[in-house]
């Protein structure tokens, strides 16, 4: 990190200066009030995190709308109180967008549902008749193919 005062390339202080914040090197940090220093990690003091994976329940749409029912909040109200767009938000319960995990997690709290699962949790829909396989893109344009066909 580049020193905001001198430009070097040191340390890590935050230090107040005249009601400023500022990231600088040790040397200038005597120039205000240190708010921070620099923390050091050794290597053995390391965690290793994994974030685990989600993904959204199928009836994602649905879900919303019993939440909405159950606390009586219309759609423009709902969109209001988690500070998106109201047709972004209508969107989303008409399952015509996938929401992204921050909007996911912000309609679970204002609800009360659970819209994201592990993805591990075994709720996921495996192709029928693969023989265990995945299903590849090829395949899907296979079938769709021999569905215009039938037609």
């Amino acid at each position: 990190m580049a020193c905001d005062v001198c430009g070097d390339m040191e340390d890590g202080y935050v230090v107040l200066i005249e009601g400023a914040r500022m990231n600088t090197c040790q040397e200038c940090a005597s120039l205000g009030r240190i708010i921070s220093t620099p923390v050091r990690y050794s290597p053995a003091a390391r965690v290793k995190t994994t974030k685990q994976e989600l993904e959204m329940v199928e009836n994602f749409g649905e879900e919303i709308q019993k939440g909405m029912k159950r606390t009586g909040l219309p759609v423009a109200v709902l969109a209001e109180r988690i500070n998106e767009k109201v047709s972004f938000l209508e969107r989303v319960v008409n399952q015509k967008t996938l929401p992204g995990e921050h909007l996911a997690r912000k309609l679970e709290h204002e609800l009360g549902i659970k819209l994201l699962v592990p993805a591990s949790s075994g709720e996921e829909k495996k192709p029928s008749g693969g023989g265990g396989k995945e299903m590849t893109l090829g395949d899907v344009l296979e079938l769709q193919k021999k569905k215009k066909g039938d037609k």
